[in-house]
């Protein structure tokens, strides 16, 4: 990815902690936006 792109991330809600506050079941999918600010090395 370079700097400012943007991608969507699906993952299931077992791999994502602590959902049960956010009333999210255990068999969902989790989508995420994300967008690359910076890299550092």
């Amino acid at each position: 990815m370079a700097t400012g792109e943007q991608c969507r991330v699906y993952l299931k809600s077992e791999a994502v902690e602590c959902l049960a506050k956010y009333n999210i079941p255990p068999d969902a999918t989790v989508e995420y936006d994300l967008t690359l600010i910076r890299v550092e090395r």
